[in-house]
């Protein structure tokens, strides 16, 4: 039995961090071959200073046969996080005490072009010191995250290497759900919506523009409209497109489900499966859905999102919002389209291809860290 410190957003109420988590711990298992023991520890915990960065943090992953970091948003820019430029902010000194192997298994970043990445130098060392650690591995999501990162601090990164996601690949329950009429899932994105719309007139254009093909949806097809709320956020957007629908459909062909913790999880995707269809604006609606074979559509208001799908091979799953949609019919023709498509439910993604690539990057990791 190998036991490994997994620095996880355990107590998060966004479930798209219990795929990560639970995602994660299921690849390493399946492709390492080792009886892995997983001790979470709360990185929200250290996030909101409820546990400091310090020597005890540093003693608990050196009694363990790896530090495993989660791969979480990490590179955001606070102007909190002094330590590192990251949310990793444990002391450098701190870092140096580590002796334990580190795999960081598909960190990504969330930073609004604009915007001011507060600690950069601080980032930039802590980058430099961790590349020189044999015992150190920088794994990045495959969402242009490294290249991000080489741009915003001229660092050439040579060891770092790409993680597909791993909420891919979040397990689901097999407890049954009730028997539902045909629906569609809608997983809406208000998180910083200041930074991911121009304007307060340019977000309610883009819910308009949603909610008029999402009618004419309803309306052809018989279907119901089931929103999937990953975090509180999403409930102003979702209140606000309801006001957009007509008043016969959001009483009586809308129903929600979520917010649930991470550990949820599972019984949060089984929903998934069960859809016609699945509209993505969240990362982790997007992924996961993609890795249970729904058909996807993902409205894109981060070019991270897009990144992801081209590099899994499916850029045309793809529709970027921009400041509105160019044409409000565009998406009642994808979706047109997406449920007609004969015996193809995940949009031309070869998952066993897919799922081979991973299990070949996990078994280099293996290697590269002597496990």
């Amino acid at each position: 039995m190998a036991t490994a410190l997994h620095l996880v957003n355990l107590h998060s109420s966004n479930v798209g961090n219990g795929a990560l988590m639970l995602g994660t711990e299921r690849l390493l298992r399946e492709d390492w071959g080792v009886a892995w023991n997983f001790d979470r520890i709360a990185w929200d915990d250290f996030t909101f200073g409820r546990t400091p960065w310090d020597a005890a943090f540093v003693d608990a992953a050196n009694q363990r046969d790896l530090l495993l970091i989660n791969g979480a948003v990490t590179f955001n820019g606070r102007a909190y996080l002094k330590h590192t430029g990251s949310r990793l902010d444990l002391p450098l000194p701190l870092w140096r005490d580590l002796r334990v192997p580190i795999l960081c298994y598909g960190l990504s970043h969330r930073h609004w072009p604009g915007s001011t990445y507060h600690n950069l130098d601080a980032l930039k060392t802590w980058l430099t010191e961790m590349e020189a650690r044999p015992n150190f591995i920088l794994g990045l999501r495959n969402d242009g995250t490294l290249a991000w990162l080489r741009n915003l601090t001229g660092l050439p990164l040579t060891r770092a290497i790409e993680i597909v996601d791993p909420a891919m690949f979040v397990p689901i329950a097999d407890t049954p759900l009730p028997d539902e009429e045909p629906h569609v899932i809608l997983a809406l994105n208000d998180e910083d919506s200041a930074s991911r719309f121009p304007t307060p007139e340019h977000r309610s254009a883009f819910l308009t523009d949603l909610a008029a093909p999402l009618s004419l949806l309803l309306e052809q097809r018989n279907l119901r409209l089931k929103i999937a709320l990953h975090y509180f956020d999403d409930f102003r957007a979702t209140a606000d497109l309801i006001d957009r629908l007509p008043p016969r459909f959001a009483h009586q062909r809308v129903s929600t489900f979520g917010p649930v913790a991470g550990t949820g999880a599972p019984a949060f995707y089984a929903h998934y499966p069960r859809a016609r269809a699945v509209i993505a604006m969240r990362v982790h609606s997007m992924s996961p859905a993609l890795g249970l074979g729904c058909p996807v559509l993902t409205l894109t208001t981060q070019p991270r999102l897009e990144n992801f799908l081209a590099d899994i091979g499916v850029p045309h799953v793809a529709m970027p919002v921009g400041d509105q949609f160019e044409d409000p019919a565009e998406i009642h023709k994808r979706l047109e389209a997406l449920l007609d498509a004969p015996g193809n439910p995940v949009n031309g993604l070869d998952l066993a291809q897919l799922r081979q690539r991973v299990r070949k990057t996990n078994l280099h990791l293996k290697e590269t860290l002597a496990l």
